[in-house]
């Protein structure tokens, strides 16, 4: 019986090396990234290292598998081209950044990373908040549901200008933002809301030639002013403390008889209230004295 060693070679097998995040080319591997776009929730698994997970729904949920399982070299990317806040929720007890979930806004995306005990974040992009922006958006011609586009949002600042073609709603996205709002159209009543609050017909009523100030809480959009002015406002403010003009008179400092005074229709009713005889009343008295 014959044995040789070491006289042979042997050569690698890319394709039978290649797998997750790895592919063939030729004799060699190469790092690659696979897309998955998703509309709906979806639980991450081991096929899914280094894939891009592009979200492209409404509000949703991606949940992590626990980073024990996933060992401390496993990461993926995801971003969310949706239209609502994407929810990524690690296995509990694991946690996402020290916390329980992480909200990932519309156009935010990252690397999700785990150390083998909890899940990070690499470049998630952040609110600056000393940012204020500002977008004119044209209506001309609408009248129904207007969906706010994708390259418009996350501004602060809005001005909707042009004629509509009928009553119309801003559709925005289910998202945290700010929209602080001038309404300069015309031809028809402006709404603004996220499209829960529009099919529910629960939308924010934009009067026209006004301005406001307003949030989406992440499920509605919210008028951030709810002080009003109390009525009557009192003499001392700068009112009347009253409803009515007479009794509007009368605080200000007004006697009943300056009040009626001021208040009578004709010379006659004048006359009347101070006590002074009309010309015709004179000729009469004259005649009977």
């Amino acid at each position: 019986m014959t044995f040789q060693f070491g006289a042979g070679t042997s050569a690698a097998n890319a394709a039978a090396l290649a797998g997750s995040g790895l592919g063939a080319n030729g004799p060699f591997l190469q790092q690659v990234m696979n897309v998955t776009t998703l509309n709906s929730n979806y639980s991450v698994g081991p096929a899914d290292r280094d894939n891009l997970l592009n979200w492209s729904g409404g509000a949703g949920t991606i949940t992590m598998p626990t980073a024990f399982s996933s060992g401390t070299n496993y990461y993926i990317q995801v971003r969310n081209s949706g239209t609502g806040t994407l929810t990524i929720n690690p296995t509990s007890p694991d946690l996402i950044n020290g916390g329980s979930s992480l909200s990932m806004n519309v156009s935010d995306s990252c690397f999700l990373v785990t150390d083998g005990t909890g899940w990070w974040t690499i470049g998630l992009g952040t609110v600056n908040t000393n940012i204020f922006n500002f977008q004119v958006v044209s209506l001309t011609g609408q009248s129904g549901t207007f969906v706010l586009p994708s390259n418009v949002q996350n501004k602060v600042a809005y001005r909707f200008t042009g004629s509509l073609a009928g009553n119309t709603n801003i559709q925005v996205p289910s998202t945290v933002q700010q929209y602080w709002v001038d309404n300069e159209t015309t031809g028809g009543t402006l709404g603004i809301g996220t499209a829960a609050q529009i099919s529910g017909a629960g939308q924010i009523t934009l009067t026209a030639g006004a301005r406001f100030i307003l949030y989406c809480d992440g499920t509605n959009v919210v008028n951030a002013s709810t002080a009003g002015i109390a009525v009557p406002i009192a003499v001392n403010q700068g009112g009347t403390g009253a409803t009515t003009a007479s009794a509007a008179l009368t605080n200000l400092g007004g006697t009943s008889v300056g009040v009626a005074v001021f208040t009578a229709t004709n010379a006659a009713a004048a006359q009347n209230a101070l006590g002074i005889l009309s010309n015709s009343d004179s000729v009469v008295w004259g005649l009977l004295f």
